[in-house]
């Protein structure tokens, strides 16, 4: 069994793992940031035609659905997402539960009982309720301010995850990112945390290997022990 506090294997044999699959499913119907190009899916060959086989091709961004960011994003000579390593991206996390659309600075984060130990902290907010009720791009969604995003950076944290298409501001995304970047935090956007209970998990997220490219779409998990 995962201690997911401490993230040490544990000799326990009777109980069964829980996990969240918090990645959102990949469709072209899947709203994107303003100007980033959509999810497109062509058919190359497909069995009910009569080919051998089905063979698709897609086209679409990296900051596409569930993704990383990469520091090159914002970073001139930041890294690159596959030079992220697989260390940053896997381990204990802890999911606080923002309750407003009010911004994300240091009072906000205070006063969600972040544990002394976290170094992976995922926000839940309430664009995780409302996305499928309103499957458009929407601009008012809660993110962290540049002083918000600085108190993570002082507390040591290593990875932020929003359920957000943004860490930063949707008019000025670019200060929040650039601080969080430049300190070496993987930033991770739009999981889906509806339905993730506040608390403590094992989290994996894995990004395409994608060389040279500033982000990649990622498969995110939580895994839990069930009682």
């Amino acid at each position: 069994m995962i201690d997911l506090k401490g993230g040490k294997n544990m000799a326990d044999h009777t109980s069964t793992p829980l996990i969240h699959d918090v990645s959102l499913p990949l469709t072209e119907f899947l709203p994107v940031w303003p100007g980033d190009p959509p999810l497109s899916v062509r058919r190359l060959q497909q069995i009910s035609r009569g080919d051998a086989a089905t063979v698709s091709a897609i086209s679409m961004g990296v900051h596409c659905g569930t993704h990383v960011d990469a520091p090159s994003h914002y970073l001139a000579h930041g890294r690159h997402v596959a030079e992220l390593a697989l260390e940053e991206l896997m381990g204990p996390a802890q999911v606080v539960e923002v309750t407003t659309d009010e911004p994300i600075g240091p009072a906000r984060l205070v006063a969600l009982d972040i544990a002394p130990h976290t170094r992976r902290l995922l926000l839940r907010t309430p664009f995780s309720g409302r996305r499928e009720n309103h499957p458009e791009f929407r601009d008012n969604f809660p993110a962290l301010t540049l002083a918000g995003a600085a108190w993570l950076r002082d507390r040591d944290i290593r990875l932020v995850g929003v359920d957000t298409p943004s860490v930063g501001m949707f008019d000025d995304p670019l200060p929040c990112h650039r601080l969080l970047l430049e300190a070496g935090i993987v930033v991770v956007e739009l999981l889906n945390l509806a339905g993730i209970r506040p608390g403590f998990y094992h989290f994996i997220c894995l990004p395409l290997k994608l060389v040279g490219l500033e982000g990649a779409p990622a498969r995110a998990v939580l895994i839990e022990t069930a009682t």
